[in-house]
């Protein structure tokens, strides 16, 4: 492991952000989720657990390579601000499956 991705993986983060990350996976279909059978309950438990957990892996990787990258260019401010970065942002993922592209939304 890098020693950039050592400190990302080593700085703490707030249990709270991951329930929060795993309550926004699991809201599926705009919380409109019902199952049949706790077999299928529990299997879509155990799938937004990987898919949260592919969320901070992917975040994590992004934040590893910005961070090499910070610090490889020389700024020492910009790779102090990204160690405190959480793994568990979730702002930049639409987890509804919903894209609205409506003409002239970049100056088009």
């Amino acid at each position: 492991m890098s020693p950039a991705a050592s400190r990302l993986t080593t700085m703490p983060f707030m249990v709270c952000g991951v329930t929060k990350l795993r309550r926004a996976v699991s809201y599926a279909n705009f919380g409109n989720l019902r199952f049949k059978t706790e077999d299928d309950q529990q299997l879509w438990s155990e799938c937004s657990r990987l898919l949260t957990n592919g969320v901070i892996f992917y975040n994590a990787m992004i934040l590893s390579r910005l961070l090499a990258y910070k610090e490889a260019s020389g700024d020492a401010v910009g790779a102090r601000v990204m160690t405190q970065v959480s793994p568990v942002a979730r702002q930049h993922i639409n987890f509804s499956g919903r894209y609205e592209f409506t003409k002239g939304a970049r100056g088009d």
